[in-house]
């Protein structure tokens, strides 16, 4: 039985911009995940990394890194029109580390999808920071779902 205490996805899920930004889950709205761009097939979701953000070496902790790009692909594939408004959930992440990102970056990820597959879909992602120097890229294989 679905969760309740669970918001169903915005209604204008594609009028996130840096001017109104969604916190589209709980856990984006713990970890400070802002969707500022979404559109079928790209979006961008950013985060101001904090301490609490930190691992025991000061720098964002890669479950950041990995949580922003598997959100930006997701929102660029789940409930858009290609998928015919349907859910979409991560089956395979893979993501390879750069650079750290700081106590302080803004952290920009944008997600895109790859191909057109209606059940299966991949899609890749990179993460830059407020000097657009790459911290991290990733693939992720996302399922259709509902």
């Amino acid at each position: 039985m679905p969760d309740s205490s669970i918001p169903a996805p915005p209604q204008d899920w594609n009028a996130a911009s840096p001017e109104r930004p969604l916190r589209v889950s709980p856990f984006a709205d713990h970890m400070g995940f802002d969707v500022v761009e979404c559109a079928d097939g790209r979006a961008a979701v950013e985060c101001d990394i904090v301490a609490a953000h930190a691992n025991t070496r000061g720098i964002a902790h890669g479950g950041v890194m990995s949580s922003l790009i598997d959100m930006a692909c997701g929102a660029a594939v789940a409930y858009q029109p290609s998928v015919e408004g349907r859910g979409a959930v991560t089956v395979s992440l893979t993501v390879n580390y750069v650079r750290p990102a700081q106590v302080g970056d803004r952290v920009r990820v944008v997600g895109n999808r790859c191909g057109d597959g209606k059940r299966i879909v991949a899609c890749r992602a990179e993460a830059t920071n407020q000097a657009g120097v790459v911290l991290a890229m990733g693939v992720a294989t996302l399922r259709v779902v509902g």
